[in-house]
């Protein structure tokens, strides 16, 4: 298991998306549960975008939506449990609760399995590959500019870890509400 601060966060997100895109171009079995209460967009800083070139040819997304778009229309498993959008517990900015909305909807018609669950306060990305948990939300802020700590590990590292972590993951996505069409 290894350390995840805010300084390789970001990283480790698109390392695995880029895995999981690879699978799913190559029709293997391939999977992406993402799990926070709070979800907005932000940009692909040029760091990554740099990092992901060397793989695939992603000059047209400028968002990590876009990215996670990509990998949906190329036969990608994506499915997303957060707070409902009209959570009433959080009192944050217009404009975070906009982009908000305008991720979900993006991801609502690319196809993306959505899912809601009121007292929702886990941070998780289990793929395929791998899982990454913590204290980060799926914002700007979480993944760039607070101080946060979790820690990540390959299927391989620890299977009983990664196995229990998907069976919980299941398990929520399974009991959690249907998302209705975003407005």
């Amino acid at each position: 298991m290894r350390t995840v601060t805010e300084k390789n966060l970001s990283l480790i997100d698109i390392d695995i998306l880029i895995q999981e895109c690879l699978k799913a171009n190559r029709k293997e079995l391939n999977f992406v549960y993402l799990i926070s209460p709070w979800l907005s967009d932000y940009p692909l800083t040029d760091s990554l975008i740099d990092y992901t070139s060397n793989i695939f040819d992603i000059s047209d997304l400028d968002n990590f939506s876009d990215l996670l778009c990509y990998y949906k229309q190329n036969g990608g498993n994506l499915k997303i449990i957060c707070r409902p959008i009209n959570d009433d517990l959080f009192n944050g900015k217009k404009s975070f609760m906009i982009n908000r909305k305008r991720l979900l909807q993006k991801l609502s018609i690319s196809g993306t399995e959505i899912r809601t669950n009121d007292p929702l306060h886990a941070k998780v990305t289990i793929s395929s590959i791998a899982v990454l948990h913590g204290s980060f939300n799926l914002t700007p802020s979480g993944r760039f500019f607070n101080l946060e700590f979790g820690s990540f590990c390959t299927k391989q590292e620890d299977i009983g870890f990664y196995s229990e972590t998907l069976k919980w993951t299941e398990n929520l996505y399974n009991n959690s509400k249907k998302m209705g069409k975003v407005i």
